[in-house]
């Protein structure tokens, strides 16, 4: 961890079947069993990220914290309502009561909103004091939660396609521009013995300059505000290689179509035409 980053601790008291039922998987020691619930044993489960953050080149299953054996590290769990990307999680055993505003997390292999009735029938009969305030399907509470950060993504990638598209447009247009400029030059060249090939490369060799100048300077500006980006995107790695390499091959891909086409129309102008214009 660096110096002067937030370190945000996340607990969850949860029961001896959470992670199964979760899906996290266990990478070391045990989860809780029944025994360390009823007995009330000082124990607890920490996630991977507190590991790496705090027992780097330790063997976590020897230390303790707040008096609590770590007896267990489990996956970490993204949790989409906060985001913190520092978040580090610790579980402990629920001691056998429920506490207000407890969940109760029922994995299903069918529609879980159709054991609602069951399962409300089952509370009332287990403490008819016992009231369930709200029943969803734990996909559709995340999509609602995700649903703010997914339409800004859509928004960003928007954005991006139309700066995209824009980039191609004035590549096109500065190219064509430079071809009308250098009319009589083409035909010069043409009538000197210079193919429609040579044309053609001299003018994609300046258009693949420009895209070097514009992607060099994206790139510097693309560092520059990935603090901002990084907020609106979770977890977001702007040091991927391979992203990096896509964005700048379809950028490419999109300039050299666009420098392809005013080429193109140079190398086929007519020799005397263009000698003759003015």
């Amino acid at each position: 961890m660096e110096p002067g980053q937030e370190l945000f601790t996340r607990v969850d008291i949860v029961s001896s079947d959470f992670f199964q039922a979760m899906g996290i998987t266990l990478l070391r020691g045990r989860g809780f069993t029944e025994e360390d619930v009823q007995q009330k044993v000082q124990v607890c489960v920490i996630d991977e990220n507190m590991v790496k953050r705090h027992f780097v080149g330790q063997d976590p299953l020897k230390q303790s914290i707040d008096g609590r054996r770590i007896i267990g590290v489990v996956s970490t769990l993204k949790d989409p309502e906060t985001m913190f990307p520092h978040l580090v999680t610790l579980y402990q055993p629920v001691t056998g009561y429920c506490s207000v505003g407890s969940d109760l997390i029922i994995k299903t292999s069918g529609d879980p909103l159709a054991l609602a009735d069951a399962v409300k029938a089952q509370v009332a009969e287990l403490d008819p004091d016992l009231a369930i305030t709200e029943m969803y399907a734990l996909k559709d509470h995340l999509s609602d939660m995700l649903a703010p950060r997914r339409y800004m993504t859509l928004l960003l990638g928007l954005f991006a396609l139309m700066a995209l598209l824009l980039a191609a447009i004035g590549i096109y247009g500065l190219l064509r521009y430079m071809v009308e400029q250098r009319f009589n030059e083409i035909g010069i060249r043409m009538a000197l013995g210079a193919t429609t090939g040579n044309i053609t490369k001299a003018f994609l060799h300046k258009g693949v300059i420009l895209l070097l100048m514009g992607t060099s300077v994206g790139l510097i500006g693309g560092y520059a505000s990935r603090k901002i980006l990084a907020s609106f995107l979770y977890q977001a790695q702007f040091t991927n290689l391979l992203l990096l390499t896509v964005a700048i091959m379809v950028l490419f891909a999109t300039g050299l179509l666009a420098c392809y086409i005013p080429a193109r129309r140079a190398s086929r102008i007519d020799p005397m035409e263009a000698l003759r214009y003015e």
